[in-house]
Parts: structure tokens; sequence; C-alpha cells
């Protein structure tokens, strides 16, 4: 059974793609993390930046803008919607921290445990992924939007992210199946 089309003032396919977009940029962080002291070359830092830069405005505005949609055609409810706001707002100041220090640091080769940036690549990689999960799990469904990357060996339960720990890693609990 195919689901309804997607609201006409919104692509899904271009959903799609900004997840993929996100989760490649998602591993790319978590690999920099794991090799951390190493860090990497300016030039990868530039390159990711400019994807960083991407997600956090446009891609994080297309996806608010469909859900505005779904919102008020009273798909979803408006505490989903700000719920996604807010997971993105905070998704984006991470961004924002982590590649000035992530720059910062490889421009000028500095050494030592980088344990402070770990932390900050862990927390936008850790938070893109939860609002991506929410995206697919809780918002989508209602939109009547069908799976975009179903054969993702790592698509998300169906459940909703535990209110309340969404700053970092190490502060959140485990999700809940439904």
């Amino acid at each position: 059974m195919s689901l309804p089309a997607f609201p006409s003032r919104t692509n899904s396919g271009l959903l799609g793609q900004d997840h993929r977009i996100q989760e490649a940029v998602c591993r790319e962080l978590e690999a920099i993390a794991d090799a951390l002291p190493t860090l990497p070359d300016t030039a990868r830092i530039e390159r990711l930046s400019q994807l960083v830069q991407q997600i956090t405005t446009e891609q994080f505005d297309r996806a608010e803008s469909a859900f505005e949609q779904c919102a008020a055609d009273g798909l979803v409810t408006q505490s989903q919607l700000n719920r996604l706001r807010d997971m993105q707002s905070l998704d984006a100041m991470h961004a924002q921290d982590m590649m000035e220090t992530l720059r910062h640091r490889a421009q000028h080769r500095m050494k030592g445990p980088h344990t402070d940036l770990g932390y900050m690549l862990r927390c936008f990689f850790d938070g893109c992924r939860r609002a991506i999960a929410f995206k697919e799990a809780m918002l989508w469904p209602k939109c009547m939007i069908s799976p975009i990357i179903p054969d993702r060996p790592d698509a998300p339960v169906s459940h909703d992210p535990e209110p309340g720990n969404d700053d970092c890693p190490s502060q959140r609990t485990p999700p809940h199946p439904v």
C-alpha cells in the first residue's frame, strides 16, 4: 500500500537527500572524533564546514518549512514542531562552536588530547542523528511521507526521544521502543 503524496509545498525527495547528507557528515565527524588527538587537514575541515553550514541553514529550514505545513494542516502538533525547532537550534549552536574550534586548532596545529573538541563533535552528530530519528519516526508518518531511506541499516525505531535529554550524548537516556 502506498502512502498519499507529501504536501505539495515540500519535496520529500529533498528531505531524504538532506538526511543522507546529514548522515554522511555525521559519520565523517564521528571518524574525526575517534581519531583525536590527530586533527584533519584544513582542506577537509573547510569542506566539512561548508556542509555543516548547508545543513544548519538550508536543510534545517527546509525541514522546518515542511513540518510547518504539516502543523498548519493539523497533521502534527505545535509541540512537535517546536521540539523540532529546539533540536535544530541546539544543533546549529553546537555546529558553530564545533567548527570554529576545529578550524582554529587545525590551522594552528595545536597539540593535546582535544577532549573538549571530541565532546563538541559528539554533541553535534548525536543531536543531528536524534533530529533525523525524530523526523523519520514521529513526524514523517504523521505527515504521510513514505520512508525515504527504507533500506538504511540504522533506520530509526518508532519512538519519541526522551524530553529534556537533548543536550549531549552523556546526558541522554536510551529511547523506549513503542
